[in-house]
């Protein structure tokens, strides 16, 4: 990126999210827009530009999408759009460079850029950032996603994954019980944490949101312990925000420390709630293109 602005989109299953950054990094011109107002990615995109109207040519775009990357293009999970790493060029002039990244791919690769006060934290992280290797992303809002980002000897490089479609299985007769209330069959983490997952909890049980932490615990330090991620857990996303503001976070902190062979490991572990407003922006703006 030379003089030229970077687009910056966060499609997501209700919002999409856009902005533009310089070479400082800095995120200027974010707009939210629900996406049941386009039938289609590009109007919105279209929109956007119309919007903002600068004459400012953009020399490249990082696009992150609540969805898998496939050959140039990421189709939402939760909703019908697909973005195609052409159709972004062509709106903006052609012939630049863009990337497609996954949301939570984009929310991890801005962790190791994140300032003290963009966390609220439960265990306060360690002092010397050049010491943290492998760091974790989670997201619970519409869907559930998470990806780790891991140091290599040439810089950060982030692992999305498809989290939110593990099964959450029941350990006891009274998860069962409760499991049997929300649906037939075998139940996702994101049909149980997540959108109208969550409102179905709330009708199921007077407990919801005991049954919600213990649940997101057990799921956080099975993720932790899958990629190593012990330098640190970083949670964003409007239902684990809204959860988190009334929650017993000690006793969630004590269902993901467990009583395993490594709940020392766990119990060191950071974890913590990312308060910036726009965390994929920031690993879109710092995104190798």
């Amino acid at each position: 990126m030379d003089q030229d602005w970077r687009l910056l989109v966060d499609a997501g299953g209700t919002n999409v999210r856009f902005g533009r950054t310089d070479r400082t990094h800095k995120i200027h011109d974010a707009v939210s827009l629900p996406t049941r107002s386009f039938a289609r990615f590009e109007d919105a995109l279209t929109h956007y530009i119309g919007q903002i109207g600068s004459g400012d040519t953009f020399g490249s775009a990082a696009v992150a999408g609540a969805g898998p990357v496939t050959d140039d293009e990421i189709r939402l999970t939760n909703n019908c759009w697909s973005i195609r790493a052409g159709d972004v060029a062509n709106i903006l002039g052609g012939g630049i460079p863009v990337r497609l990244v996954n949301d939570l791919e984009a929310v991890a690769y801005g962790l190791p850029h994140l300032e003290a006060d963009d966390v609220d934290w439960i265990i306060t992280p360690m002092t010397d950032q050049t010491s943290r290797h492998r760091l974790l992303a989670v997201n619970v809002g519409t869907g559930f996603g998470s990806a780790c980002v891991i140091r290599s000897p040439t810089g950060w490089v982030a692992c999305p994954s498809e989290s939110g479609h593990m099964t959450l299985g029941a350990c006891d007769d009274a998860e069962l019980a409760i499991h049997t209330l929300l649906g037939s069959g075998p139940l996702s983490v994101e049909d149980v944490l997540s959108g109208d997952g969550v409102a179905r909890l709330r009708a199921a049980t007077t407990n919801a949101d005991a049954w919600f932490g213990a649940w997101l615990a057990r799921v956080s330090a099975n993720l932790v312990l899958a990629s190593a991620s012990w330098d640190g857990v970083f949670f964003c996303g409007s239902v684990v925000s809204a959860w988190w503001r009334t929650a017993d976070l000690a006793a969630f902190h004590r269902a993901l420390v467990g009583t395993g062979k490594m709940r020392d490991r766990l119990a060191r572990t950071p974890v913590g709630l990312i308060q910036h407003d726009l965390p994929a922006f920031v690993g879109l703006s710092h995104l190798e293109i």
